[in-house]
């Protein structure tokens, strides 16, 4: 028996999760956070406690006592998304026609050939939002954004050569929801997780954690309960004509780790999943005429070594294949965990999901339309419409919260917290003076209408040439030889406006504002910036 503890992971800033180790001209991302990376800030604070007892219980050899799952996206229903099965095939000019590829026998396939042709393609990058008790389908597509950074050359005074690289992330403001399934009997371990992600300290996951990306907040996400194994009845499957309710479907809904002769590899081994059910068949097999299997390469980051381990050929998530039974079972499980690497999230899949079961969403086969009698016989559009079901697409979006960017200081950073504070007020002091420049164009709107940009270029001249206030004073509004008090000056320069402007730079702003301000009033001007 496992207990399952569900929590949210949400993004602080935006989060890079490369999806391949190869170098290219833009890292793709993943569009789903890998167990592994939250099982990875476990095994760091245990080896930081240096508790030896939570170490070996974290990886545990031979038998699993903890399932740390992966992270898909939360949509504002609070409902959590899967990876759209492969067998999902939709139309190119209707993506919300969906077919269920196994179903189509080649009379089927005859007819969406004919005039006019019907193309179906393989459905791979949605996730699916199925609401089981309506039998109504959603699907979601991830935003994403892309980021260019670059390594600077001090020398040359710009970007080095050969150092750019663009970088696909998740947007900041996202939630995301994954489950933690740990083993009853692990009191000191569930205790453990509980409060290490319930400090309310935000955590770091991803590429370049050092810069701007991967900050994360991760809190509990409702109750803790047992999980205790649920039993389903198999449902009959339909495969080419051939109806069997000796098929089992199964459906990845992490990736997995299958291991042949101490070996991991993608194709899926018999005898391990049928332990895993708990069947007994020597005369079962996997159904290689209708299978929807991809195989992904995964190479783990070993940060102790500063090197990685050896690859790893896993069976990719969303792939759906089928055992043919000699027998019928009476019972089957739900979840299954099988493989390896199980404490890192791999090796989940579903039996018999019923968004698979083409009588449970509305979809009938070509050969029960067919055989029907006591319709009448149908057109074309009508029979390719009862072999295919709907997917809406999501109106609720992934939610972005909204989040302050603050920045994470370690010991003996004294001068970098007095450089940053520095910082946070000269950007304070140009924004509050950005909002009283406008304010003054405001107020002076008539009068200044009829200076010209060479006038305020040359007033931007005498600015970056004094740099002391009291100089700076004088050489503009002193009344013998003030730049702005000249007899060529009074014909566009009113009184009202240069004492205006004087009483402005007098008023309480130090040397630096003052310039600050007369140049952010020059610039705008010159350019006659509407705000």
């Amino acid at each position: 028996m496992f207990v399952k503890l569900s929590f949210q992971c949400r993004f602080l800033s935006d989060v890079i999760l490369n999806a391949s180790s190869a170098t290219a001209s833009v890292s793709e991302t993943l569009d789903y956070i890998p167990g592994s990376k939250f099982w990875g800030m476990l095994i760091q604070e245990a080896y930081r406690r240096e508790d030896e007892q939570l170490i070996q219980a974290l990886q545990a050899i031979g038998s699993t006592k903890i399932r740390v799952g992966d992270a898909h996206p939360m949509v504002e229903t609070s409902q959590q998304c899967l990876k759209v099965p492969r067998c999902f095939f939709n139309k190119k000019t209707n993506k919300s026609d969906v077919y269920l590829d196994f179903l189509l026998d080649e009379y089927t396939r005859k007819t969406l050939r004919e005039e006019p042709p019907v193309q179906l393609k393989q459905m791979r990058k949605e996730y699916i939002i199925y609401q089981e008790e309506k039998g109504i389908f959603h699907s979601l597509n991830l935003d994403k954004k892309l980021t260019i950074k670059t390594a600077y050359d001090r020398n040359k005074r710009r970007s080095k050569d050969g150092q750019m690289y663009n970088y696909e992330a998740l947007p900041k403001g996202s939630k995301w929801l994954f489950d933690i399934e740990i083993a009853e009997e692990e009191k000191d371990l569930i205790s453990f997780v509980q409060s290490f992600f319930a400090r309310g300290k935000s955590k770091r996951l991803g590429k370049s954690r050092s810069a701007e990306f991967g900050q994360v907040d991760i809190v509990p996400y409702g109750d803790a309960s047992i999980q205790k194994e649920e039993l389903i009845e198999p449902y009959e499957i339909s495969i080419e004509g051939l109806a069997s309710k000796k098929l089992v479907a199964l459906y990845a809904e992490s990736r997995v780790a299958f291991i042949k002769d101490g070996q991991v590899t993608a194709e899926p081994q018999l005898d391990v999943i049928l332990d895993a059910l708990g069947i007994e068949d020597k005369g079962a097999k996997i159904c290689l005429s209708a299978n929807y299997m991809s195989s992904t390469v995964y190479s783990p980051w070993n940060a102790y070594r500063n090197a990685r381990d050896a690859d790893r050929w896993l069976l990719d998530k969303g792939s759906v294949f089928f055992i043919e039974l000699s027998e019928k079972a009476k019972l089957l499980p739900k979840i299954i965990w099988l493989g390896g690497f199980q404490a890192e999230g791999f090796g989940k899949l579903l039996v018999n999901p019923s968004f698979l079961n083409a009588k449970h969403i509305g979809v009938k086969s070509a050969a029960e339309l067919r055989a029907s009698k006591d319709s009448e016989p149908l057109t074309r559009s009508e029979f390719l419409e009862q072999q295919s079901f709907q997917i809406h697409k999501q109106e609720d979006k992934v939610e972005l919260i909204e989040t302050t960017a603050f920045v994470e200081i370690g010991a003996g950073d004294e001068l970098l917290v007095d450089l940053l504070e520095q910082e946070q007020l000269d950007h304070s002091s140009s924004r509050q003076l950005s909002k009283r420049v406008e304010s003054f164009r405001r107020n002076y709107l008539k009068y200044l209408e009829v200076i010209s940009a060479s006038q305020w270029g040359q007033v931007r001249n005498l600015v970056t040439h004094f740099s002391r206030k009291s100089e700076l004073e004088k050489i503009l509004f002193d009344d013998n030889f003030g730049f702005l008090r000249t007899a060529s000056r009074k014909k566009t320069w009113s009184n009202t406006l240069v004492k205006g402007l004087e009483d402005e730079v007098k008023s309480g702003l130090s040397g630096e504002q003052a310039r600050e301000f007369l140049l952010l009033l020059a610039n705008a001007e010159a350019k006659k910036v509407v705000y």
